[in-house]
């Protein structure tokens, strides 16, 4: 089955590119595509019918050669690129969709069955060793890391010309053979750069970004029927490409609220690729996050580890993050917490040399949040990083109302979460103060209320007709 939003998504980005068109080319084009008479129709006409025969609506016509010849059979071939490529991102059945690189490790840490073993074998006729890792530069040198961002004691070195020559940057991850030199690993050969062969890969311009619109499915009535997927799908739904906060003042579940939109994610999204960063938190809360996502999708550090260590796994996720949006992959990066994130950062020395702030909060470690979190995009011409991160208020620190408000300037989704709610055990405790208006409907519940409306509704229809 095709999603009724992939349809909808063909259709508006389909009007967009077709418009564009000369009458002439569409009427050639549409001739192809089984468009009855498309020389006789208008180009409104013409484009409709083209999107209605894509989508299924309208059944195609053979091409006749019977009767005069056709004057004009040719067109802009860049027309047919761009439909096909709509075509296959949001037309495609799931069992017609590839899937995404898993990268999941099945002999050791950096030993792994490659997703393009055929070509490996190829050039890998003597089964050796293939080894795999995230690209980081450290003090200068390029390095291959366990993608877990696990000190194992083991890492490969690769040259300065590999890195040129293949045009890698950090967060990469390659696949490569490595042979030893002087008690170290040294990359002889890359193989893939994020899941493609070498002469495949795609590379994205970052800073190319559109308007986030494609919303993230959270809800299901049968696999993910909770009261917080509801929240995101009905009320505040988190689009590809988004910069979103969870604001809460501390015990009010921000964290097992994280969770549930990770579950439901992954649940209901099998081209999304979720990444949970983990800073400062509990090991309690690495088990409980290490059950719903991938080893590989889930880096952590914990509040023993030092404020260094801390940065360090946040950088090396994001960059990975970046490199997989700009290889036409969907993201999505959940955080706990930016509090956390801040207190690390302003306690190692790329903090020093800004003004200092109420709290003891560096400036510097405000610009780096926001550079952070400002990551998050949508691309223009491949896939998209969405950011969601938690952050607490209302703990008696002027450094962390700091936090909030800057964070709330560069975001463009916000949650709240209630202490009123919490204190009476009430879960989500959810903060709805003004209202919500969705798809022209308004409704005005509030606290308790609310979510027990959202808790007894089984559609979005049915809770809209009872509030």
């Amino acid at each position: 089955m095709i999603d009724e939003r992939n349809v909808e998504q063909f259709e508006l980005y389909a009007l967009e590119v077709l418009s564009k068109a000369g009458i002439k080319d569409l009427q050639a084009y549409g001739r192809e595509e089984g468009v009855a008479w498309a020389t006789a129709k208008k180009k409104g006409e013409v484009i409709q019918e083209i999107i209605d025969i894509f989508t299924g609506k309208l059944a195609p016509v053979p091409v006749s050669n019977q009767g005069a010849p056709v004057k004009n059979n040719h067109y802009d071939p860049k027309i047919k690129e761009k439909m096909d490529a709509l075509r296959a991102q949001y037309l495609a059945k799931e069992s017609e969709i590839p899937p995404l690189p898993s990268f999941v490790s099945k002999r050791e840490e950096l030993v792994f069955e490659s997703p393009v073993q055929a070509e490996l074998d190829r050039q890998n006729p003597y089964k050796n060793n293939v080894y795999r890792g995230q690209l980081t530069v450290i003090g200068g040198v390029c390095y291959l890391l366990p993608l877990r961002c696990i000190e194992n004691g083991q890492r490969i070195v690769l040259s300065e010309k590999l890195f040129a020559e293949y045009g890698l940057q950090e967060g990469d991850i390659v696949s490569c053979f490595a042979e030893m030199s002087t008690s170290v690993l040294v990359v002889t050969q890359v193989l893939t750069v994020n899941g493609r062969d070498v002469k495949e890969r795609v590379r994205n311009d970052f800073d190319d970004a559109v308007y986030a619109t494609e919303p993230i499915r959270f809800y299901h009535q049968e696999r993910a029927n909770s009261v917080v997927c509801k929240y995101l799908e009905w009320l505040s739904p988190v689009c590809k490409g988004q910069r979103g906060c969870l604001i809460a003042p501390p015990k009010a579940g921000k964290t097992q609220f994280l969770r549930e939109i990770a579950k439901s994610a992954i649940e209901l999204n099998p081209r999304l690729n979720v990444f949970v960063l983990l800073v400062g938190q509990p090991v309690e809360e690495v088990s409980a996050f290490r059950k719903i996502v991938g080893e590989e999708n889930f880096i952590y550090s914990t509040y023993d580890d030092e404020p260094e260590r801390q940065v360090f796994t946040a950088d090396f996720i994001m960059n990975r993050a970046i490199a997989y949006a700009q290889n036409n992959a969907d993201v999505l990066l959940l955080i706990d917490s930016f509090t956390t994130l801040a207190r690390a950062y302003n306690d190692t020395e790329q903090s020093i040399g800004g003004k200092t702030l109420a709290g003891g909060l560096e400036s510097k470690t405000l610009q780096y949040l926001k550079k952070y979190l400002g990551k998050a995009r949508k691309l223009q011409q491949g896939g998209s990083l969405t950011v969601l991160g938690t952050i607490s208020e209302n703990t008696g620190n002027p450094m962390d109302e700091l936090i909030v408000n800057e964070l709330l300037s560069v975001a463009n989704l916000e949650i709240r979460l209630s202490d009123a709610l919490a204190s009476k055990r009430i879960y989500p405790a959810l903060e709805c103060k003004d209202g919500y208006a969705v798809d022209n409907e308004r409704i005005t519940l509030q606290g308790e209320k609310l979510v027990h409306a959202l808790s007894t509704s089984k559609t979005k229809e049915e809770f809209f007709q009872k509030n």
